[in-house]
């Protein structure tokens, strides 16, 4: 199934909210070209090791924003954004998949402020090595120079 033909849960202008800052968050911050991809044509990120950077949508009921990132392009996207010959450590790389979440909700944020779907940030927080399943929500399959990711969010009315 093509993603642009997916039924999402949340109405479109949310759904390109999120895609837009996260496509414009890899280009702007971390100087990487990302395209959206066909959910069939990108391999799973769970079962891999990942990094998982969450964010809480805070309204009053809340949402969640969950990136999800292989560690090998976590560690290429740390390389990118990074000043050249920054040591790469398990805190540095957590610290910019943080990061990352952290622009896409924000950017996400100003894109809907005065519509019934603006929500607050919280401070992201982040699991290593998390396997399983994405759970609810839509998702955002992306591509970029550096490797793939998963964009999954949830704001419920």
């Amino acid at each position: 199934m093509n993603e642009t033909a997916a039924t999402h849960a949340l109405p479109p202008e949310v759904f390109d909210a999120f895609a837009s800052s996260a496509v414009t968050a890899l280009s702007e911050l971390m100087q990487v070209e990302g395209f959206r991809a066909d959910p069939s044509a990108v391999a799973a990120v769970p079962g891999e090791e990942s990094i998982v950077a969450t964010m809480v949508l805070v309204r009053p009921t809340p949402g969640r924003l969950t990136l999800f990132l292989p560690e090998a392009t976590a560690r290429r996207l740390a390389v990118a954004y990074l000043p050249t010959g920054t040591e790469l450590t398990d805190e540095i790389i957590a610290d910019v998949a943080c990061e990352l979440a952290n622009v896409i909700a924000g950017q996400a944020k100003t894109i809907l402020k005065e519509t019934p779907h603006h929500f607050s940030l919280s401070i992201p927080s982040v699991n290593r090595y998390e396997r399983g399943l994405i759970h609810g929500g839509d998702r955002i399959f992306l591509n970029t120079d550096t490797g793939r990711l998963i964009l999954a969010f949830e704001l419920p009315p």
